[in-house]
């Protein structure tokens, strides 16, 4: 039985080490890396190099980050939150005026810097900007929380934004032939994986958000995390 465990176990792993290069394949799919260039290219067409060398720094400093992750199932959230900002910092240069965006972690979770799954919580934040915002016409907002449950040391994290909303997204992608989602298929795959591995489950709930006439106004998930000290 110990043996038949350890296999099994051994079998999650390698799963697990799978759906993780999914995620980062993802992550760095050519559209997101031809953008990136574009807008390089085009600070430098307007003789910008300042701007477009910082912007290339940002861009080689998320690459080094975001292969460091593909080597290692867990990593710290001061780690994760500096990927997410250049992440950010990088999309906003599409985006222009009309973006904005938020990183914020309490106090308790800066001070204990607990781990979190590699490659787990950047698609959800991908996945807002891409389907929820990109298609909205007006001012785009997302914000990005962390924070620890005290009494049951759990990493609460929530991704919202005032996007278009899910339904919107999906017909919109099934228009273009597009994958709508990342965080349908690879992502639950890989949530199973890490559940089966973990003492505690790893908890996604996506709430479609709505005004007083059933209009989409956004997404809002929330990420629960067990709580795992480095």
């Amino acid at each position: 039985a110990y043996n038949k465990r350890k296999s099994r176990n051994r079998q999650l792993q390698q799963q697990l080490a799978a759906s993780q290069l999914t995620a980062m394949k993802a992550q760095m799919n050519p559209h997101f890396l031809y953008n990136v260039l574009n807008s390089i290219q085009g600070l430098i067409y307007a003789n910008k190099k300042e701007e477009a060398a910082d912007y290339l720094s940002k861009f080689s400093e998320l690459m080094r980050l975001t292969l460091n992750f593909s080597d290692r199932q867990w990593h710290e959230i001061s780690e994760e939150i500096s990927a997410l900002e250049l992440y950010l910092q990088l999309e906003a240069g599409r985006f222009g005026a009309d973006f904005s965006y938020e990183v914020r972690i309490d106090d308790s979770t800066r001070k204990e810097n607990p781990e979190v799954p590699s490659m787990l919580i950047q698609p959800f934040v991908e996945n807002a900007i891409k389907h929820g915002l990109l298609h909205k016409t007006g001012p785009k907002r997302l914000s990005i929380d962390f924070s620890l449950h005290p009494q049951i040391k759990r990493i609460i994290i929530t991704i919202e934004d005032n996007g278009i909303g899910r339904k919107q997204a999906t017909i919109l992608a099934d228009k273009r032939r597009h994958h709508h989602s990342f965080a349908t298929h690879s992502l639950r795959n890989r949530v199973e994986i890490l559940n089966k591995l973990l003492p505690e489950p790893v908890e996604i709930q996506i709430t479609d958000k709505q005004n007083e006439q059933q209009q989409a106004t956004g997404t809002l998930v929330l990420i629960k995390l067990p709580f795992k000290n480095n």
